[in-house]
């Protein structure tokens, strides 16, 4: 699988974890619904398997969908590999930080969010040895 493909199916389960929306007021089975074509478009550029996971409170909703073998759940390992940088962007986008304005602009709160980011995957890194 090339580069562009495994970006495209990440940006899929990007855009539906970034979806508008209150999750909590959806039943499980409609989001399932609108989960499902995104899962079948990652499907479809050429992913051995794609997950997505909507989380809202203490609700959880997890779709998976495989070519072959069993379709991934809420407890599948991926390894992230390159993906490391999409995510991070992702979680930035999602805490509310946008890119600098001014090249030497610096803010505790980006230090602060970097730095989270760069010890949660020390500590995946870590766990997964």
């Amino acid at each position: 699988m090339n580069r562009r493909r495994l970006v495209g199916a990440v940006a899929a389960g990007a855009g539906v974890a970034l979806y508008p929306g209150d999750a909590s007021a959806v039943v499980d089975e409609e989001l399932a619904a609108r989960v499902r074509p995104f899962l079948d478009r990652a499907l479809a550029a050429g992913s051995p398997s794609v997950v997505c996971g909507v989380v809202s409170g203490a609700r959880r909703h997890v779709a998976g969908a495989s070519q072959e073998g069993p379709a991934p759940d809420g407890r599948t390992v991926f390894q992230l590999g390159s993906i490391g940088k999409t995510l991070t962007a992702t979680a930035l986008a999602r805490a509310g930080c946008r890119r600098l304005h001014r090249r030497y602009e610096r803010k505790a709160d980006h230090f602060l969010a970097f730095t989270s980011i760069a010890c949660t995957f020390i500590c995946y890194r870590r766990l997964t040895k």
